[in-house]
């Protein structure tokens, strides 16, 4: 037994404990996500691990306070063949390999990083190492760079850049390690050197999911990047960000090359020099962030002028109010969702109709998509989690889209078919919570779930094709709606009732009706189109608000304010004044009839109390 306070190691060829005093507190076992088995360890004691599988090197792992595991430390881990490249470069950089082609690594750490699979920590900072090795040797050496490499190079980079290893790199931030800065140095020392090797005009061009890569030399007074004429990916060419450098000096032959990274802010410093002050973006990059990398080489010294146009750089100030906007604002939503059910429920005798039971599942579904969004929007830690929650509200926000439809469809049923009798509820709602089903189940399993949330967001990917299985569907009800919408004014202001009315009053009825419609109909979603561009920050507002606010709007149009639910409360309130008149005319009769019963009893009361003194005194009379 270790006395408390004192520090003992135990070490075999498997495993090694440091325990630090006594402790009856013990962390699990516990299989990681890279299959390594974790006994049962007492808490504030470091285990390491030999790597399992073709992986050299030893992992190790805390369990702290409370009996809980922290998250492995895999820094120390390699895999045996990434450890064979590293010293590949490392000798073709010293110079004691004359046989060691840079084409040939390339390749091989191509192959190792492309596949699945995750990457560890140690394999992170090994191929980091590993490019910086070969920049600096093509630096020194430019006649072994050739044109077919830079693709090669890229696809390296592409694979090292992946979402699956995301998790991988933020850890490799968390140990103090330089991270993807070391990365970002041996793409700008690599891109830098094809100036130099390539002689006259020339423009490449290499674009991968997560990189693009842009290398030449020009002549032309004006170098603008990125190419989109000549990229194919969304998230350069819908995005505004541009650099433009216009040249003072004509016919000056200038060498160029630009690297465009995306979603990987993150991963770098969290401070930026602004106007001459140091400020924090306290992790508030946007979900899309792109990093840039612009260098450029003349052959004549002249005065250029820089211009760079950055994209989404809005404000902290206004990220910070549009995320408390749209989290009071569901928060207030969801209250009155509530107090609608409950509103209706207890008037169901006098409102229930088709349309209500639409209203009513659309109330539901509007809670749970709200509840889920303010719970698990942000919950990025476990992955699988994260994943989940980006599936919920992929289900939850569709199936809100389904029943404004029916909200839609019913509507344009009442105002053109009349007098129909049949009801076709039944199987309408059964549809708007298993179409969306059977939409997310389809993209989950095209996908393999990729796409399904990210290191900052459990929602889809806004970089990637999954977005538009939500944005489809929404932008196909949100197009009907809009039909069904102008149809039923239409027909609302043709009708025998309105028609022979002033404009005054026209408008009047008017306004009301699109204040009790869009709130069903989802129209606010266009306001979400029009908030893309950061330019149009006001839209964004608009969206937060009137988004948010989408079950405040429906108790208020469709509860407060709706005919239907006064007169139905009207109706319950006379029955239960008339309850209560009924039960207090009848407890009066009761106590009318207890009146009279007790006058009876007592007047025959008195009567025999008074018949014996009577005969007493006939008696004595007589005598």
């Amino acid at each position: 037994m270790n006395t408390a306070g004192t520090s003992v190691s135990t070490s075999d060829s498997k495993h090694t404990l440091t325990v630090a005093g006594d402790s009856t507190i013990l962390c699990g076992k516990h299989i990681d996500k890279f299959d390594t088995k974790w006994g049962i360890t007492a808490e504030n004691n470091l285990l390491t691990l030999p790597c399992n599988g073709n992986y050299t090197g030893s992992v190790s792992r805390y369990c702290s306070n409370g009996g809980k595991w922290m998250e492995p430390d895999y820094s120390q881990c390699m895999h045996k063949t990434i450890q064979n490249i590293h010293a590949q470069s490392a000798k073709l950089l010293s110079g004691k390999s004359i046989d060691t082609f840079v084409s040939t690594l390339l390749e091989s750490l191509e192959n190792i990083t492309s596949g699945n699979k995750e990457l560890r920590t140690g394999d992170l900072v090994t191929l980091s190492a590993v490019l910086n090795d070969i920049a600096r040797y093509v630096t020194e050496h430019p006649e072994k760079l050739s044109i077919n490499q830079l693709e090669v190079f890229g696809s390296v980079c592409n694979n090292l850049l992946d979402e699956r290893n995301h998790q991988s790199w933020e850890e490799v931030n968390d140990e103090g390690s330089s991270g993807l800065t070391s990365v970002v140095k041996a793409v700008t020392v690599y891109n830098g050197v094809f100036h130099k090797v390539i002689q006259g005009e020339f423009a490449m061009i290499i674009q991968k999911e997560n990189i693009v890569l842009e290398v030449g030399k020009t002549i032309s007074d004006e170098i603008t990047v990125p190419d989109r004429s000549k990229t194919a990916y969304s998230w350069i060419t819908d995005s505004a960000i541009e650099i433009k450098l216009k040249k003072s000096i004509h016919h000056d032959l200038t060498g160029y090359s630009s690297t465009f990274y995306r979603n990987v802010s993150r991963f770098f410093p969290k401070y930026l020099m602004l106007n001459g002050e140091l400020q924090s973006f306290n992790e508030s990059y946007d979900v899309n962030s792109i990093i840039t990398d612009f260098t450029i080489e003349s052959t004549a010294s002249s005065d250029n002028t820089l211009i760079i146009k950055f994209d989404n750089l809005l404000p902290l100030s206004h990220n910070f109010a549009l995320s408390l906007i749209s989290a009071v604002g569901c928060g207030v939503s969801i209250l009155f969702l509530v107090i609608t059910i409950l509103i209706h429920y207890a008037l169901w005798g006098y409102v229930k109709n088709d349309r209500t039971k639409i209203l009513m599942n659309l109330c539901v579904a509007l809670i749970l998509s709200y509840s889920l969004f303010l719970v698990g929007l942000t919950r990025t830690e476990i992955k699988e989690v994260c994943t989940a929650i980006a599936v919920g509200l992929h289900y939850m926000f569709l199936t809100d889209f389904c029943l404004m439809l029916a909200e839609g469809i019913q509507i344009v049923r009442m105002v053109v078919i009349v007098f129909s009798t049949r009801s076709i509820v039944h199987w309408l709602l059964p549809l708007c919570w298993v179409v969306p089903g059977v939409i997310v189940a389809i993209s989950a399993g095209v996908t393999q779930l990729k796409g399904y949330g990210n290191s900052q967001f459990c929602w889809l990917a806004l970089e990637s094709n999954l977005i538009w299985a939500f944005i489809g569907p929404a932008l196909l009800v949100i197009l009907i709606n809009f039909l069904i919408f102008i149809i039923m004014i239409y027909k609302m202001m043709t009708s025998r009732g309105i028609a022979g009315k002033s404009l005054r009053e026209k408008s009047r009825i008017g306004l009301k009706s699109i204040c009790v419609i869009v709130p069903l109909f989802g129209v606010t979603w266009v306001l979400g189109a029009l908030s893309v561009n950061d330019d149009l920050v006001i839209f964004q507002y608009l969206f937060a608000i009137f988004n948010s606010l989408q079950g405040f709007f429906i108790c208020l149009f469709h509860c407060f304010l709706n005919k239907q639910v006064r007169q139905g409360f009207n109706h319950y309130q006379r029955r239960r004044n008339s309850n209560r008149l009924d039960s207090k005319l009848s407890t009066n009769s009761t106590n009318t009839d207890i009146k009279k019963m007790t006058s009876k009893n007592e007047e025959r009361y008195l009567y025999s109390k008074e018949e014996p003194q009577k005969r007493i005194k006939k008696s004595i009379s007589t005598k």
